[in-house]
């Protein structure tokens, strides 16, 4: 990936992340131009190693849909469909799958992190007990745009060699 995808995917996904952030959604037709962004980009500039670049692609797209769809299914439908589009945007981003799965896991982890800290607010009643909150909703896509953005830096920096 080169200067120019990483700048799209920044013009998509902090904006994204903020809508998200204000009103639990995303910004669907500006998701979706970034996909098309990313199609295109592979199209015209690996036109002679297409085939690869998009069989590699397609599966990090696939797998992390599997992924999402599963996470949607046993969260009871608290990770959005919206999250899903956006996860498809973050891996045509990725590109390679294996990376893909490496950043829905900083993704994840940095989401459960953010949920046992808030979750465990401590407020305290009249007669001094705690209160625990479980349930709340918190917003995926920025947990997902700082995974994508730690997995293409330690790409960047050549830590992720395989």
């Amino acid at each position: 990936m080169n200067f120019y995808c990483l700048l799209i995917f920044l013009i998509i996904a902090i904006p994204s992340s903020i809508y998200d952030i204000k009103k639990f959604r995303i910004p669907l037709f500006l998701v979706l131009a970034g996909i098309l962004f990313f199609i295109l980009y592979y199209l015209i500039f690996f036109k002679f190693k297409f085939v690869y670049f998009l069989q590699q692609t397609l599966w990090g797209v696939i797998g992390t849909v599997i992924v999402l769809v599963l996470a949607r299914i046993l969260t009871g439908g608290g990770l959005g469909w919206g999250d899903v589009i956006f996860g498809v945007f973050c891996s045509l981003f990725i590109g390679f799958p294996l990376f893909c799965f490496i950043y829905l896991g900083f993704s994840s982890i940095s989401g459960i992190l953010f949920y046992v800290i808030f979750s465990f607010t401590r407020k305290k009643t009249k007669d001094n007990k705690v209160i625990i909150h479980h349930n709340f909703v918190i917003p995926y896509i920025p947990f997902m745009t700082a995974g994508t953005l730690i997995t293409y830096f330690l790409l960047w920096i050549n830590w992720l060699n395989f």
